[in-house]
């Protein structure tokens, strides 16, 4: 069996195509978990707290309840596969971790796990980075928040002419890779998944303009955050990289918005 330990988009996503089960691990006691573990061969930990800047509330949700589940593998099946969804967050745009000092108090919390999963002595065990997820949820990101608003108000707000770009997957083409690590001996402890190209926030205005000639693309100008955009591909291609067009996908989407 695969098990996710939460809730959530990739979980939700992966079960319209594999068969997996979908727990919520968050508020089991040992027992519980270890009953769990003990039925499943992998097992994909997103079970993860975003939506909080509070670092001790963090710390124990991100880090420490990952560690007691790796230690419970560890315990009851040292031959399980675990997959730890860690994130970019900690990256600087060299792929190397950030500066401590420069991390927010999600991604420490995350880089604490990775980490911990990395020295871990669970044999099967990787952390998983992957780009910038197009969920096709205009709430979930700016990508998607982008198209529904090309699609409903004829009108979008890009900042800086679109100049800000990111290396996309569509979350689709996530899972298939997630599925394709469920059933793949891990030669190392971290891989990242991404597209292998960077597109640009303008790149999708007017890909969205050639699909809705009315639209108005307005720019404002703001200070942003660097996000890394520029990744090797050579995990994806040891995995066996999955090719996709993100222009399809974009309008796809658009096309599927009432």
């Amino acid at each position: 069996m695969i098990l996710f330990t939460g809730g959530g988009a990739i979980a939700n996503e992966f079960c319209k195509y594999f068969d997996c089960k979908i727990i919520s691990i968050r508020n089991m006691n040992n027992d519980e978990i270890e009953s769990w573990i003990s039925k499943a061969h992998t097992i994909i930990h997103n079970s993860a707290l975003i939506n909080s800047t509070n670092l001790h509330e963090l710390l124990s949700c991100n880090f420490i309840l990952t560690k007691n589940i790796v230690d419970l593998c560890y315990k009851i099946n040292p031959s399980i596969k675990f997959i730890n969804i860690s994130s970019m967050s900690i990256l600087n745009q060299y792929e190397n971790y950030n500066s401590l000092s420069l991390m927010s108090s999600y991604a420490l919390s995350k880089y604490f796990a990775e980490v911990y999963c990395i020295n871990h002595p669970l044999i099967n065990s990787i952390s998983v980075r992957f780009s910038t997820i197009f969920y096709n949820n205009q709430e979930k990101d700016g990508i998607s928040k982008l198209i529904f608003d090309s699609k409903k108000g004829n009108e979008i707000l890009i900042y800086n002419d679109g100049s800000a770009k990111r290396d996309i997957i569509p979350i689709r083409i996530a899972v298939e890779y997630l599925s394709k690590l469920c059933h793949t001996n891990f030669e190392k402890k971290i891989i990242n998944i991404v597209s292998g190209s960077e597109t640009s926030f303008k790149d999708i205005s007017l890909i969205l303009k050639n699909n809705n000639p009315l639209l108005k693309i307005k720019s404002e100008k703001c200070t942003t955050n660097d996000v890394p955009s520029t990744f090797s591909i050579n995990d994806i291609t040891k995995l066996g990289r999955i090719n996709f067009n993100l222009e399809s996908e974009i309008v796809k989407y658009f096309n599927s918005i009432s």
